[in-house]
């Protein structure tokens, strides 16, 4: 089964922040509220982290605990390990830099 990378803000009906690995490999930040879950991949979303402005989203440091500890909870689901290596790939490939400066 796939990560699911959205958490709690997925029920969030205002206006907030999140990080989000493209089809390309980068991270952005990107505005979403709760109907707008259902255009991103949830396995996509870096973290669990929500942020009020996109400012706040791209400096605050990249940290891929989240993705690891989820799939340290499903140790025999190989789709969730393999999903969880290309997030903290992608972190790591950039170097710990905040995603305002990928």
């Amino acid at each position: 089964m796939p990560l699911d990378m959205t958490g709690p803000s997925r029920n969030d009906a205002g206006v907030h922040h999140r990080r989000y690995l493209t089809r390309e490999g980068s991270i952005k930040a990107i505005e979403v509220q709760n109907f707008d879950y259902g255009d991103y991949s949830p396995e996509r979303f870096v973290d669990f982290a929500a942020f009020t402005t996109a400012d706040e989203a791209e400096c605050t440091p990249l940290d891929p605990g989240d993705a690891t500890r989820l799939a340290a909870e499903s140790p025999e689901d190989d789709l969730a390990q393999v999903q969880a290596a290309r997030l903290v790939r992608a972190i790591s490939e950039h170097g710990g830099f905040t995603a305002g400066r990928i």
